[in-house]
């Protein structure tokens, strides 16, 4: 673990690949499925394609929902890397607060914080 893993990306779950992102519902899957199909994306990359329609109308709650839901899992990341090493243990409380700071921002700037309440997408 490196001091910098306020990284966007996140160790993909075990939910089986996702065939195409209309079909499913929520951003969540969404994001899974671009990952097994195309590879990582980071977390800002993905978001500024919602931002530009590209996955159907999605409202800012819907931003909310999926950041919180993807900070609970890069922090239960960080303690899994902080249980195997003293050195990662050392870092952890530092690299948990860069990545609550970093999806902070990311909701202020993409979800309900940064937007009037309408849908993102969707002209």
């Amino acid at each position: 673990m490196k001091a910098t893993t306020g990284s966007s990306q996140t160790e993909p779950n075990p939910a089986p690949p996702l065939k195409g992102c209309d079909d499913v519902e929520s951003l969540a899957e969404k994001y899974w499925a671009l990952f097994y199909e195309e590879g990582p994306i980071e977390l800002e990359e993905f978001l500024q394609q919602i931002k530009a329609g590209k996955h159907g109308d999605i409202s800012p709650k819907e931003i909310d929902d999926f950041l919180d839901e993807m900070l609970a899992t890069m922090l239960g990341n960080i303690q899994v890397k902080a249980s195997e090493s003293p050195e990662y243990e050392a870092m952890r409380a530092d690299v948990e607060i860069q990545t609550e700071q970093r999806m902070a921002r990311l909701k202020a700037e993409y979800g309900s914080r940064g937007s009037t309440d309408s849908p993102r997408g969707g002209n």
